[in-house]
C-alpha cells in the first residue's frame, strides 16, 4: 500500500504524491480515465471523469497528485477527480 495510506484515519484524506505514470486507461463504458502512478513506496489510481474536465496525460511520464484519498474496497488508493500537475522531463533528456 502506497506511504500516503499511513495517515489515512478517515473515510477521505488530504492527499499529495508525485510519481511516474505507469498506466493510463480510458474506460468509456463507466465515462472514466485512470492512471496508475508509482513513487517507489506503492501505488495508487487516480481517477477522473471522461469530459473536458479530464487532464491530457498522453506521452506525460511524471505528475504530482494532490486530492482526497480513500482506501477501496480492495485496499487500493484512490484518488478522484484529483489536482495534476505535469512534472517536465530533466534537462539532460530535451536533446534535440
Amino acid at each position: 500500500m502506497h506511504r500516503c495510506c499511513s495517515s489515512i484515519s478517515s473515510p477521505t484524506t488530504l492527499c499529495r504524491v508525485v510519481g511516474i505514470v505507469e498506466n493510463l486507461r480510458l474506460d468509456p463504458g463507466r465515462a472514466i480515465m485512470e492512471a496508475t502512478v508509482t513513487d517507489g513506496t506503492g501505488a495508487l489510481t487516480a481517477r477522473w471523469p471522461l469530459d473536458d474536465s479530464r487532464p491530457n496525460l498522453y506521452g506525460i511520464r511524471a505528475v504530482a497528485l494532490q486530492g482526497m484519498a480513500v482506501v477501496g474496497e480492495d485496499g487500493e488508493l484512490l484518488m478522484e477527480d484529483t489536482m495534476l500537475d505535469v512534472i517536465p522531463p530533466p534537462d539532460f533528456l530535451n536533446v534535440g
